[in-house]
């Protein structure tokens, strides 16, 4: 006959096992999750790049820029590149000052893609040099925290 000590122990070794079983499918799905929102990332990410390079053949072989269709073609590899960043950045889990310099660049894309399909004006110029701005507090934060990170030369 067991002692009520060991079956206490048997019960809590059992709760135990149970509870990394539910963990481990939580985590499981986690990891799942993560890896289908990494997958789309990537796969938005390559697109956005084959469009870029659409987008020099068009320029290189017909003169693509004087044409009207230039301005979304441009646009298509800003637009997806800064959404799949910005779809994947929170996987990442960076501290909050790497998350909002990471978040200027995906969000400096985004607008630089809206500002190809603007016409010409006041909004355009004054968006294009909101992401001029970003990009440079962007590359400024960097340099700070170059500075003040431990050599690796």
């Amino acid at each position: 006959m067991k002692s009520s000590n060991e079956t206490a122990g048997e019960r809590g070794r059992l709760a135990a096992s149970v509870t990394d079983c539910a963990s481990g499918a939580t985590r499981s799905s986690a990891f799942r999750a993560d890896g289908i929102v990494r997958g789309i990332g990537g796969s938005v990410a390559f697109v956005a790049v084959i469009a870029g390079l659409v987008l020099l053949i068009g320029d290189l072989a017909a003169g693509l820029a004087a044409r009207a269709a230039h301005a979304p073609i441009s646009a298509a590899p800003l637009l997806m590149v800064g959404a799949a960043f910005m779809v994947v950045l929170p996987l990442t889990r960076p501290g909050w000052r790497e998350f909002i310099k990471r978040a200027m660049v995906g969000a400096a894309f985004i607008l630089w893609g809206i500002a190809q399909l603007m016409p010409p004006g006041v909004a355009a110029t004054t968006l294009g040099d909101l992401v001029i701005t970003l990009y440079v507090i962007d590359l400024a934060l960097v340099i700070h925290d170059w500075r003040y990170a431990p050599s690796r030369l």
